[in-house]
């Protein structure tokens, strides 16, 4: 199970951490391309993801929180950790004509 990641004790503070560090980041982003993202432009999503997974493993350099994603033995960055740590991404509404 994923959560099995948080709990495990090679996890560092830092690494539990990482969202109290992106969270300005991906603000300084929303606001960049608050029009795209507002007409449902999921190229930008996908932008934005890569953006702050560079900003967050630089951010991280080589805590060995990463050892379990870089292993490529659990878990990956490209999925796991961005949704756990740093956005879910662009997901389709099923009805654009419902209330928000």
């Amino acid at each position: 199970m994923p959560i099995t990641d948080v709990l495990s004790p090679s996890i560092t503070e830092k690494f539990l951490n990482v969202s109290n560090y992106i969270e300005p980041k991906k603000a300084e982003l929303a606001r960049k391309y608050k029009k795209e993202i507002e007409e449902g432009n999921p190229v930008i999503a996908e932008k934005m993801e890569k953006e702050l997974i560079d900003y967050a493993l630089d951010y991280l350099g080589d805590d060995p929180s990463l050892d379990l994603y870089l292993s490529g033995a659990r878990s990956n960055i490209g999925n796991h950790f961005k949704n756990m740590y740093i956005m879910k991404g662009a997901i389709k509404d099923p009805d654009p004509n419902a209330k928000k």
